[in-house]
């Protein structure tokens, strides 16, 4: 195991995008029988929807070092607003952290945030068109001391 202290850092990274497509749904409206008229149900809100995992964004670290991990979104000036789960930001641990004598290979760390959607689309929105950028952050993970989140309190404890 001492040599693995002196081992050179080797980055090996993967990062899994869910499709990243969403519906703006608009519930169907309705025949008025009375007023014979087309009306939204009292109870219907437009929303965003995805299939199961499109909206989730993975990074697989195989790293023998921690790496910091940011996701954050860019939605422009569409009136639309993205949300990261977790705030977008996690640490991955190194794949190396679980080698001990008696379990000498590693093995690799994951993480993943998923994004949510809320907002009205404008109707002169192209079909299909991009609604917005996702942008996936990867960064040497700084220790407890280098954090600037963990400050010392008057009595010396990490907050």
């Amino acid at each position: 195991i001492e040599s693995l202290e002196e081992a050179a850092t080797v980055y090996s990274v993967e990062i899994k995008w869910g499709s990243l497509e969403f519906t703006y749904e608009v519930p169907a409206q309705v025949w008025d029988t009375e007023t014979h008229t087309y009306k939204s149900p009292d109870d219907a809100i437009p929303q965003w929807v995805c299939e199961d995992g499109a909206n989730q964004v993975t990074v697989v670290n195989r790293s023998n070092a921690d790496i910091d991990v940011t996701v954050t979104t860019d939605m422009g000036e569409s009136g639309i607003t993205a949300t990261v789960s977790d705030e977008g930001k996690f640490t991955l641990a190194s794949a190396d952290a679980t080698i001990t004598p008696e379990h000498p290979v590693g093995t690799e760390t994951k993480g993943s945030v998923t994004i949510a959607l809320s907002g009205e689309l404008s109707s002169d929105h192209e079909i299909g068109g991009e609604i917005g950028t996702v942008t996936v952050v990867l960064e040497t993970a700084r220790s407890a001391a280098e954090s600037t989140d963990l400050l010392p309190d008057d009595t010396g404890n990490q907050e």
